[in-house]
């Protein structure tokens, strides 16, 4: 039970900086609002 305990909450560890980077990544391109994007 406690190695299933191990594996989950490492998953998750994972799955929660998995969804941070794609948030820095979100916030990057909110942070340019088209600026360098060639129009």
């Amino acid at each position: 039970m406690e190695c299933e305990t191990v594996t989950l909450s490492t998953q998750t560890g994972v799955d929660r900086v998995g969804l941070l980077k794609i948030d820095v990544q979100k916030t990057e391109l909110d942070v340019r609002p088209g600026g360098s994007r060639p129009t």
